[in-house]
């Protein structure tokens, strides 16, 4: 309310206190009446009683019981007269009792409304004082934005900068980038500002922008600001902000002139990189990174023993960004480089920061480069300090880092622990880059993330399944998988859409896991998406590795989605071709897969993994073998006599790590291919069924006693009654 309505409360105070006083003052007059009237009533009572005359004792009996039955009446009447005086007495008690707790509540009531026009006449004072200070700041921000504008204006003029030059360069420099021409005008604007702001806030000006009429050292006539020092650097430097990192494995593309622009740009910066500092040096590679191009190894050969004379400059984030720059490069910097780069930052390392910190290890991790235990175990120690500061990024990278130097879970369980937990509380800020590495991450460091987590990360690539590669859903099924971690039907169906959506652009290795992910967790994708899959396949097939052949048979014979036969055939060439390669895993693999989807390879392509499993019986494991023998009895193909010599050598000195099944599968091998194990083998085989004949199923038990008695081998009285125990049981 208004000032105004102050005095109106008050006066309204003032009428209130009379109004109460003029109640109270005809209540008393009531009672007073009431009381008169009462008493009145009892005089008038009492006189008639004495104005009959008392009886005399000459009186007859029957005049005295008049006399005293008159005065009973008027006693009587008295006492009636009595207790309705008591009654109003009692009811004009009640009647001020109610009054006072009526004007008890109308005082607190009108306390209350007190506090209430009390607390609105602050509110508005304080409303009207925030006005006014609104008002002052708005004028005090335009007239600051008024005086900015024109300083910018100054320097412009004083700099000399082309802004129409400028926007024909960078209008290049998109085109190369493919930015769409919706998003060319935001762009635009976002340059400008990213010129004043480096025109404000940093001397890169003062070394690279050269002034109207001044030329650096060493830089030829007419590279002024008019021309392309600040066209070209702040073109480069926009992208530093706007794009984000290439993946790990995807190296820059060499360039060794980079065309007109990149080319000048280099020019530019070798004229006077001698005068550039750290941040000048680490901006300049990862400009470079951003801009996917390679200077050429002269010009890197100068930034880096630039920085190596400056390396005691180097702060942590200038350290970190020219590492991660040079990795993107896939440009590793000489090692007297690296080591300084790496003995500056154990010296700093208490002063890194999360982004730092995953970015200098993702940065060693990406060259190849172990930093050393001792500079290792710092940068754990500091990562734990500093867990709360990690975002979704940091915890991904650093974790794909761990993983890629093959480090050892346990020895950092803690901090692995924590990093989790912090993802888990930031999940909702995974991208998809960062869903992947970080799944791909605890997958290869056997480390399974909690329910809760990965419920999360689920959810969030359900949400940005549109933004994924193909690289990403091969990967992040294969994490899934290999976790043992099984994926919604949802969710699998919109990875299958994805990968449908980007079928061309599948490599070997994304396909082959795509498929072995699926086969593994049991979800079969739909019959056109493996058509789709099969036929990039035979497009891509000369480029499968040993495991991808191994790998997408299996899938094949998992999925029980048959390949043609002309795709079989060329991957079994494929395989013989590169069969030195093949682990026993993979040989394994692919001759138990063939059986199951009844395909026989070719008879060269048999004796050639013949070859290769013979050199490697001795790294067999006991089901890699016993899948090999049965392999080979379902195609009905007798593997060499040579290869079996070499496996019954292997057998009789591992027969105690063989189970049931493979007991089992292994007699039944030796019986289809009429193959008679030697009596030590036999023999150790015997007695490790008769440590596990309570594993046994009854189709086991009934294969091994069917394969003893086609080889004529006796397995022994007492296994022969455990047998016989477990059929009738």
């Amino acid at each position: 309310p208004p000032p105004a309505h102050d005095r109106c409360a008050d006066d309204s105070d003032d009428s209130n206190d009379e109004r109460s006083s003029l109640r109270a003052s005809l209540r008393r007059q009531r009672r007073q009446r009431r009381r008169e009237d009462i008493r009145r009533a009892c005089e008038a009572e009492a006189a008639k009683l004495h104005q009959r005359s008392p009886p005399t004792p000459l009186q007859p009996p029957v005049g005295r019981w008049a006399a005293a039955h008159a005065q009973a009446d008027a006693a009587r009447h008295a006492n009636e007269a009595m207790a309705r005086m008591a009654q109003e007495a009692a009811r004009e008690r009640e009647e001020e009792e109610e009054e006072g707790v009526v004007e008890r509540t109308a005082e607190r009531v009108r306390a209350a409304v007190e506090g209430a026009m009390a607390i609105a006449r602050e509110a508005l004072r304080a409303r009207e004082a925030a006005h006014e200070q609104a008002h002052e700041e708005a004028h005090e921000r335009a007239h600051q934005e008024a005086h900015e504008q024109a300083h910018r204006e100054e320097e412009e003029r004083a700099v000399g900068i082309n802004f129409d030059q400028f926007e024909g360069g960078f209008r290049e420099a998109c085109t190369r980038a493919g930015v769409c021409e919706e998003d060319f005008g935001r762009m635009l604007e976002q340059a400008r500002a990213q010129i004043e702001h480096l025109m404000a806030h940093t001397d890169l000006g003062e070394r690279l922008f050269v002034p109207q009429g001044e030329h650096a050292e060493g830089c030829p006539a007419g590279n002024n600001a008019n021309n392309t020092h600040p066209k070209k650097l702040l073109i480069a430097t926009i992208h530093i902000n706007r794009t984000p990192l290439p993946p790990p494995d995807e190296a820059a593309p060499a360039v060794a002139g980079g065309g007109d622009f990149f080319g000048q740009f280099c020019a530019d910066v070798r004229a006077q990189v001698h005068s550039l500092g750290p941040q000048e040096l680490a901006n300049f590679i990862m400009c470079c990174a951003k801009l996917r191009e390679r200077p050429d190894p002269a010009l890197f050969a100068r930034v880096c023993d630039r920085a190596l004379s400056l390396i005691h400059d180097f702060e942590p984030p200038q350290i970190a960004l020219f590492l991660s720059s040079a990795a993107t490069l896939g440009t590793p910097p000489p090692e007297g480089v690296l080591k300084a780069l790496c003995d500056r930052a154990a010296a700093r390392m208490r002063d890194f920061a999360p982004r730092d910190l995953s970015r200098f290890l993702w940065a060693c991790a990406s060259l190849g480069v172990f930093p050393g235990q001792g500079l290792f175990d710092g940068i754990c120690a500091q990562a734990q300090s500093r867990l709360a500061g990690f975002d979704p990024e940091d915890v991904a990278s650093f974790m794909w880092a761990c993983a890629k130097l093959k480090v050892q879970p346990w020895s950092k369980i803690a901090l692995f622990r924590g990093l989790c937990a912090q993802a888990s509380a930031k999940v909702g800020g995974f991208m998809p880059v960062d869903i992947v590495n970080f799944m791909w991450a605890c997958a290869t460091l056997k480390i399974r993330p909690g329910e809760q987590l990965f419920t999360g990360l689920c959810g969030q690539t359900a949400a940005r399944l549109g933004v994924f590669k193909q690289q990403d859903v091969a990967n992040f099924l294969w994490a899934c998988a290999t976790l043992g971690m099984p994926v919604e039907e949802g969710l699998f169906k919109g990875l299958c859409g994805r990968a449908a959506a980007q079928v061309d652009e599948f490599q070997p290795a994304s396909l082959v896991n795509f498929l072995w992910a699926s086969a593994t967790l049991q979800l079969r994708p739909e019959h056109s998406l493996f058509r789709e899959l099969h036929d990039q396949a035979a497009k891509r097939m000369h480029d499968f590795r040993p495991q991808d052949v191994a790998n997408f048979v299996w899938a094949c014979a998992n999925l029980g989605m048959k390949p043609s036969l002309g795709l079989y055939t060329n991957l079994c060439r494929q395989a013989s071709a590169k069969i030195q390669d093949f682990k026993p895993q993979e040989v394994s693999n692919l001759m138990w897969s063939s059986a199951v989807l009844r395909l026989r390879p070719e008879e060269g392509v048999f004796l050639r993994v013949c070859e290769q499993a013979a050199g490697r019986a001795k790294d067999f494991t006991t089901q890699e073998l016993t899948n090999f023998l049965w392999a080979c009895a379902s195609l009905d193909m007798p593997p060499p006599e040579g290869l079996v010599r070499r496996f019954m050598e292997h057998v009789a000195l591992h027969a105690h790590e063989f189970d049931n099944q493979s007991i089992a599968n292994f007699m039944w091998s030796c019986a289809t291919l009429k193959l008679r194990p030697d009596a030590q083998v036999f023999k150790g085989l015997c007695d490790r069924a008769l440590a596990k004949v309570r594993d046994f199923k009854v189709k086991e038990a009934g294969i091994f006693i069917w394969a003893c008695s086609t080889l004529n081998l006796h397995p022994g009285d007492s296994l022969l009654r455990e047998i016989s125990a477990l059929y009738n049981s």
